[in-house]
This record gives C-alpha cells, structure tokens and sequence, in this order.
C-alpha cells in the first residue's frame, strides 16, 4: 500500500529544525489516514530516533517520548496536505506551528470565518493570498497553543501586502496579546504553502 519516501531535513531558522517527507497515496479515505500516520512516524524516527513515539496532550498538541518513555525536551508542532507531511522542531520553551497546504475552493467560503473584517478584502484578492493567511493563521493557532482560540479575531496578521513581498522572509502576526515570527517555506514541495509560527 504504501512506499518508503525520502525524508529532508531543512534549518530554516537558528534552532529551528523541519523535516519533510511526501505521503504515499491512497484512494480511501482509511489508506490516506494510514499513509498520513506512516509518513509523520518517519519523520519522528529521523529528528528522535527509531524508538521515539509521537504522543498528544489533551489539548491535542503534539510532544516526543524517546524510548525509554522521557520527553525529548523539545517543542514539536505537526502538519500534512494531501501530499506531504511536516515536522517542526524547536527547543523546549520555543513555540512553534506549521501548517502546509495547497489551494482548494472551500477556502473561500470559510474566508469569512478565518479572516476578520478589515482582513478580508487584502487577504482574499488572489488566491496565492488566501492560501497564505490560511497556513498563516493555523501556524499561528499552534505556536499560541490556546484551545479554541478564534482564527478570525484572535490571530492578526499583518497587511497583505507586507506578505505578498516576503514569500521567503520573516513576516510576524499576533495571538493573545503575543507576537509570532512568521517564516515561509517556498520550493519545499511542488504547489504546496507552507508557513512556520514561532
């Protein structure tokens, strides 16, 4: 059902680690998911070792056990798409989110829902924009590690135009009061928008 694919490892930031690998495809939905966890516990076996386990807190936010059952004492934060998975790593005490995605249509009908009022007519003007706040605002959400933090009024992002530029460089957004540094990740995967909060 599936196959072994190259896993990356990129440093795009000091003390920040993401690897990278594309998931196998699958034609159901209970393949997909399995191909999903497949390629994330790759990714976790190369930043931790074979015998690290992926585990989740309450909150649903994502940390590391090596194999005598320690934390690894570092932050993690955890994305895929339909082709790719990601993992971030940062020192504990960092906090850090990914998000990858590509474009589909259902962004624009919950554009309203993501976006607030005076975001909305920068932000939706192309889709490439859109896209961008989406993996933007679900970086963020994770970094600020708020459980039901609203994605429309409770994570800022900067002016459009200030991120259309700065495909490649670091934009910052807020969350709860707190500034997050936001970096893309252009060329990793084919199509594919992907923003790292911290």
């Amino acid at each position: 059902m599936s196959s072994r694919h190259d896993i990356v490892r990129i440093d795009p930031y000091p003390g920040i680690t993401v690897w990278h690998t594309a998931i196998a495809c699958s034609s159901d939905r209970s393949g997909r998911r399995e191909a999903e966890r497949e390629a994330v516990a790759g990714l976790v076996a190369a930043a931790f070792g074979p015998e690290a386990r992926l585990m989740h807190k309450e909150s649903g936010a994502p940390y590391i056990l090596t194999g005598d059952g320690c934390d690894t004492l570092h932050s993690v934060s955890i994305s895929h798409c339909s082709d790719t998975a990601m993992l971030a790593v940062a020192p504990e005490g960092t906090a850090i989110g990914i998000d990858c995605e590509h474009f589909r249509k259902a962004l624009r009908n919950v554009a309203p829902r993501v976006l607030s009022a005076d975001e909305m007519p920068g932000w939706t003007a192309s889709d490439t924009l859109l896209l961008r706040a989406w993996t933007i605002k679900e970086a963020v959400y994770k970094a600020a590690g708020i459980p039901g933090l609203p994605l429309a009024e409770g994570i800022r992002l900067p002016q459009a135009e200030i991120a259309d530029n700065a495909i490649s460089d670091i934009i910052a957004a807020t969350a709860d009061g707190r500034r997050f540094r936001l970096i893309f990740l252009p060329d990793i995967a084919p199509s594919t928008t992907i923003a790292v909060a911290l």
